[in-house]
């Protein structure tokens, strides 16, 4: 589970269990800002949107999804950033973009050379 997607889900159960935004931890929520751009303007401007599809609404909770973010926010790496690599899987590594490919081979150099 990527960290977008931990707080994607996190978001989408607060929305359909109703809860209000103050219900999600101060550090959650900021996290939830900086990687998928839902803060609490976002979260309520979501919220009145489902709303206003009354019946929808009711019936369905998961319109919610619709009116999430599909990827997290782009954001500028930092120069004081420690990047570390993990072990993952063949199978995840088969997923992975041929730039993703070349940015791994490159720390892996990188870290040869330490």
């Amino acid at each position: 589970v990527s960290p977008f997607r931990y707080y994607f889900d996190m978001i989408f159960e607060v929305m359909r269990n109703e809860q209000p935004y103050d219900s999600i931890p101060n550090f959650s929520a900021a996290d939830a800002l900086r990687l998928a751009g839902i803060g609490r303007n976002e979260f309520i401007d979501i919220m009145n949107k489902c709303r206003s599809k009354k019946i929808m609404w009711k019936l369905n909770k998961s319109i919610a999804k619709e009116l999430l973010p599909t990827q997290p926010v782009d954001f500028p790496i930092e120069s004081w950033w420690g990047v570390c690599l993990v072990n993952f899987t063949l199978e995840e590594f088969k997923k992975l973009s041929e730039e993703e490919v070349s940015t791994i081979d490159k720390i892996c150099k990188e870290e040869a050379n330490l």
